[in-house]
C-alpha cells in the first residue's frame, strides 16, 4: 500500500473486521452474563418475597434474560430485523459509481457507519434493560430508537437507496 490518504483509508478498513469480531465476542459474553444475572435476580426475588421492605418487580430480571438471549443470538436477530424492514435478510448493497478512490472512501465510510450502527443496536438493547429497572423513565423509547437507528445504519446502503427512491432521486 502507498503512504497517501487512500492507503491510510484502506489500512483502516482492514482493521474494521477485527473490531467487528471484538464486538461480536463481547456481545456473546455480555449475553451470557445477562442471562445469569437475570436468573440470579429471579432467585433473589423468590427468596426475599416474604421479607420485602420495598416492592420488587419481575420486569427487571425478565428483561435482562430477554436481552441476554437476544445478545447470544444477535446475528439472527439482526437478520430478522432486517427482514422486517426490507423483506429480505440481505438488503440492497451500495453500488458506487464514481472513480476508484472515491468508491473506496465511500465503502470504508459505510463500513464505519455499519460498525456504529452495530454499537447503537447493542446499546438500544442495553437501554431496554434499564427500562425494566425502577426509576428509569424514558429508556424504552430511547432503546427502540437506538435499535431502529442501528439497523438503518448497519445497512446504510439500503437506507440511502430507500431514501433516494422515496424522494424520487436517481442514485
Amino acid at each position: 500500500m502507498t503512504n497517501d490518504l487512500l492507503g491510510m483509508i484502506l489500512h483502516f478498513a482492514e482493521s474494521l473486521s477485527g473490531l467487528s469480531y471484538l464486538i461480536t465476542a463481547t456481545t456473546y459474553l455480555v449475553g451470557v452474563a445477562l442471562l445469569a444475572n437475570g436468573l440470579y435476580k429471579l432467585k433473589m426475588l423468590g427468596d426475599s418475597r416474604s421479607m420485602m421492605s420495598q416492592p420488587m418487580s419481575l420486569g427487571g430480571p425478565i428483561i435482562r434474560m430477554m436481552v441476554g438471549a437476544a445478545f447470544i443470538w444477535w446475528p439472527t436477530l439482526i437478520d430478522v430485523t432486517t427482514y422486517t424492514f426490507w423483506g429480505t435478510s440481505s438488503p440492497l448493497s451500495y453500488q458506487p459509481s464514481f472513480g476508484y478512490e472515491v468508491d473506496t472512501v465511500i465503502e470504508v465510510a459505510f463500513q464505519v457507519i455499519r460498525l456504529i450502527g452495530l454499537i447503537a443496536f447493542i446499546r438500544g438493547w442495553y437501554y431496554l434493560i434499564k427500562s425494566g429497572e425502577q426509576g428509569q423513565q424514558g429508556m424504552m423509547g430511547k432503546g427502540f430508537t437506538h435499535i431502529v437507528g442501528g439497523i438503518l445504519a448497519y445497512h446504510m446502503g439500503a437506507t440511502v437507496q430507500v431514501f433516494l427512491n422515496t424522494f424520487g432521486f436517481s442514485g
